[in-house]
């Protein structure tokens, strides 16, 4: 806590006020113009009188997770998951820390089933230390995925011997908070 400065505090505020602020204000225009379009719907039918108010919200809501459920399905097809990671990248790039708010989500929602069955670990191969995830290993082999780049979907397939690589297991948090910071962290892991 010694770097603590209200400029600082003011700065790492604004790198994730300023992109969660653009996410709720398109989240509520989209709110917005579903309740304009489901409320006269919802008139015709007399549905406005079952909730009162409260009604055209649940099902301007309904409709939404809907189609975020569709979305979802649509992504398990490979021409659209191209669109998908393209559009996300351009997000990313102007909005950096909304990768960080989605690493953080699918840690906690549990979405990405490799953060859960794959093992992180720093590695030293080649007098190089790299993260990587230990994927499995057998009494003469290891296969691990190195990571190559700041986004842990980026990297390479390691196949080697258990003797000609040194393993030290690190957390998946720390995996991924010095991973986004282009290395920095990882010097305080090694041994």
């Amino acid at each position: 806590m010694s770097n603590f400065s209200i400029k600082n505090v003011f700065g790492k505020g604004l790198v994730i006020a300023i992109p969660l602020g653009v996410v709720v204000y398109i989240a509520m225009k989209i709110f917005e113009m579903f309740a304009k379009v489901v409320e006269p719907i919802s008139k015709q039918f007399g549905v406005e009188r079952i909730f009162g108010e409260l009604t055209i919200t649940i099902l301007v809501v309904f409709i939404l997770l809907m189609i975020v459920f569709v979305l979802g399905l649509l992504m398990r097809i490979n021409i659209i998951a191209n669109i998908g990671k393209s559009l996300e990248d351009l997000v990313f790039k102007f909005f950096p820390s909304l990768n960080q708010l989605k690493v953080t989500a699918a840690e906690k929602l549990n979405l990405e089933t490799k953060a859960e069955a794959w093992k992180p670990v720093l590695i030293l191969f080649e007098n190089k230390y790299n993260a990587a995830y230990e994927i499995e290993q057998n009494d003469t082999y290891v296969t691990l995925f190195v990571i190559k780049g700041i986004e842990i979907s980026d990297g390479e397939i390691l196949i080697t011997k258990k003797e000609d690589v040194q393993i030290q297991n690190i957390t998946s948090k720390e995996l991924h908070h010095f991973t986004k910071q282009y290395g920095k962290g990882f010097l305080s892991l090694i041994k």
